[in-house]
């Protein structure tokens, strides 16, 4: 057993006994499908030919009696193994946002963000499928055709050899399209993410298209499109074929049985009876084994998925921190010898010592290393060289928890969610009572939230009220008046709002949180005598500037 395979069972697990029930109903749909054929020989020998008129009847209520017991096994079956499957589907769901949201910034970074979503999204819809299309399918069929299998070798056993002959094309047929279709599942994958990456970047940059050269923006969606559109082609095309060999295959064998079958019914060694019944469950028999190679093949296209799958939740690292709790700044933060990343440095060898409830104005050029920089004091990048110091314990060597529980972090990209702007500040503390969300709001002039249709319960962003990137940010900084951090770093997490607007902003946050340690990163050079200290980021290098 593969370790692909061993992985996915194990997901059914915590579900094995509505399995084990999903599999009852199964042998009910089988035992039902051997039952025509015995309700078919008796019709065909003793009804039609003996013209017996009570058999008949009798016949019609047990095909009625067959055709209650098959859908009796088919919902049970059906709808319990479904059940599974998509509490399963939600299970990953839940385990590949945590994994997700607990990777290092280093490791989501080697990713586009269009292949995250991916994962997250069609990845698990895939896995749906395909085992909707696989999993209790596989039982389904195979116990209706170890039913039909005992059936045949019942009416006869040589007709029943001259069957098996078929077994080692149908083999073929299988080893060489599950191979294909397994190949070009992968590459569609692939392929999804890349172009659900591509249209993620178009969105979120809608207005700014609608300014660029549109005729080479869709050469290049049409490039994407057709990329995808042949990965899906293939896979499609390696189905289809797959059906019509096996199909073909199933009449060339069906034809040279009714010849040698029907020789021994007009030579007097078979009953029509039999014969008849024997090829209508030759059929049953044949669609089963159809369904069973189209659910190993839909296996061997789930196969790839779950790759991805465990790459995510086994392969890539998850963040990991120390064991010590961090209870705010006593003394300083030292910076000592740091360098990042280790290839391409942004940053080499810098030096620097920041007092407990410092002003920190951190200013520089663009792609200076700013950004970098407030990273790696906020614990985000931890692959560097060199140490960060909190009252000389390394950062490394706290408990992420107990660090970020006391850290505020701000970028200029507001997280403003699609939900209320109540949730939106809840987020940050869901202990906050009505009073300090009022005063968080008019603290980060986001008072306009209170003129919205429904207050502070208004749904912003998709499907909810539009609101500009000012708004958004001012909304995202009322979080910081919420809670109670030990030390803020805010990276150009007011760069939308206009300079006044900015200004009283910063000392609200100045005046709320005094005593605390604040690092701002800012353009705008005009707020740096608000600071106490100025950190200068420039060509790899940090200057202290007090």
């Amino acid at each position: 057993m593969g370790e692909n395979l061993r992985w996915y069972l194990r997901q059914f697990y915590p579900y094995r006994w509505i399995i084990f029930l999903a599999l009852l109903g199964a042998i009910l749909e089988g035992v039902a499908y051997s039952g025509l054929s015995f309700v078919l020989k008796q019709l065909v020998d003793k009804v039609l030919v003996e013209k017996n008129f009570n058999l008949l009847k009798l016949s019609a209520g047990a095909l009625i009696g067959l055709g209650l017991l098959k859908q009796v096994g088919f919902l049970t079956s059906e709808l319990l193994y479904k059940y599974a499957v998509t509490k399963i589907s939600a299970t990953l769901r839940v385990k590949v946002y945590s994994k997700l949201v607990n990777l290092p910034l280093e490791e989501y970074q080697k990713l586009p963000q269009g292949e995250w979503v991916g994962r997250i999204t069609n990845d698990i819809r895939s896995f749906k499928d395909y085992s909707e299309s696989f999993g209790i399918k596989v039982f389904r069929e195979l116990f209706t055709a170890l039913f039909l299998t005992a059936v045949l070798l019942y009416f006869d056993w040589k007709l029943f050899l001259l069957f098996l002959f078929v077994t080692p094309f149908l083999s073929g047929a299988f080893k060489f399209f599950g191979s294909k279709r397994k190949k070009y599942s992968r590459i569609y994958q692939e392929k999804f993410a890349l172009f659900l990456n591509y249209i993620s970047n178009l969105l979120e940059n809608f207005e700014n298209v609608k300014f660029l050269k549109r005729g080479f923006v869709n050469f290049l969606t049409k490039e994407k499109v057709l990329k995808l559109f042949k990965a899906e082609y293939k896979l499609t095309l390696y189905s289809a074929t797959y059906l019509s060999v096996i199909e073909l295959l199933g009449y060339l064998f069906a034809s040279v049985i009714i010849l040698y079958g029907g020789y021994r019914v007009v030579s007097g060694e078979l009953s029509a009876g039999t014969f008849v019944a024997f090829i209508g469950t030759l059929f049953l028999l044949y669609n089963s084994l159809q369904a069973l190679q189209r659910t190993a093949i839909n296996y061997r296209a789930l196969q790839p998925v779950i790759e991805r799958l465990r790459e995510v939740l086994e392969k890539f690292p998850s963040e990991k921190g120390g064991n010590v709790t961090f209870k705010g700044i006593k003394t300083a933060l030292e910076v000592k010898e740091l360098s990042f990343p280790s290839q391409s440095r942004v940053l080499e060898e810098v030096n620097f010592s920041i007092p407990k409830g410092a002003k920190v104005f951190v200013k520089g050029p663009s792609g200076g290393g700013k950004s970098t920089l407030l990273k790696l004091l906020a614990g985000l990048y931890r692959s560097y060289e060199g140490k960060i110091l909190y009252d000389r314990v390394e950062l490394r060597d706290f408990s992420i928890k107990s660090f970020r529980s006391k850290v505020f972090y701000l970028s200029q990209n507001s997280a403003v969610f699609n939900d209320t702007v109540r949730n939106n500040l809840l987020i940050a503390n869901p202990n906050a009572t009505e009073k300090e969300l009022h005063l968080a709001l008019k603290l980060a002039r986001a008072e306009f939230v209170l003129s919205l249709p429904k207050g502070l319960d208004t749904v912003v962003g998709g499907g909810g009220v539009q609101i500009s990137g000012g708004q958004k940010q001012r909304i995202a900084l009322a979080r910081l008046f919420v809670t109670n951090p030990e030390i803020i770093f805010l990276d150009e997490a007011t760069s939308a709002l206009d300079f006044p607007t900015e200004r009283e902003v910063l000392k609200n946050i100045l005046n709320f949180h005094g005593g605390k340690t604040l690092f701002f990163v800012s353009h705008r050079w005009e707020l740096e005598k608000y600071f106490d200290i100025v950190l200068e980021v420039k060509e790899k290098t940090v200057r202290v500037i007090t």
